[in-house]
């Protein structure tokens, strides 16, 4: 398994433990000067469908991941990214549905941009 991993935000002490789980798994982490670690914007400039401030950083990941396609010959337009983003669905993250609010968080950080959310309503 080669090639570049994309992270998002990143706290402290994250990196190495990302970094034992890839030498466990034979591969090496490496700075941007060899390549394969590319950290993410958090701050998406342009418009997003989903709700919550959280999807902000999603976005900024997604399109850095998407970017990254284009080192393995698979070219992704940024017209095309941003598109996805200001259209995308996800049903079940912060829909409401006959005034009803639905999600599906259902680990700690998932807990904790849904309290983020409601509290941006």
């Amino acid at each position: 398994m080669a090639g570049t991993l994309v992270v998002g935000e990143v706290r402290q002490g994250e990196i190495r433990d990302i970094s034992r789980e890839l030498v466990t798994l034979g591969l090496e982490l490496k700075d941007a000067g060899g390549a394969p670690l590319v950290v993410a914007s958090g701050d998406w400039p342009g418009p997003i469908a989903l709700a919550g401030p959280h999807q902000r950083g999603n976005a900024g990941l997604a399109a850095a991941a998407l970017r990254q396609l284009a080192r393995a010959g698979v070219p992704v337009p940024d017209e095309a990214i941003a598109r996805g983003i200001a259209t995308a669905r996800w049903p079940g993250r912060l829909e409401q549905v006959g005034g009803v609010l639905l999600d599906g968080a259902h680990n700690p950080d998932g807990a904790a941009a849904l309290a983020a959310a409601l509290r941006a309503l």
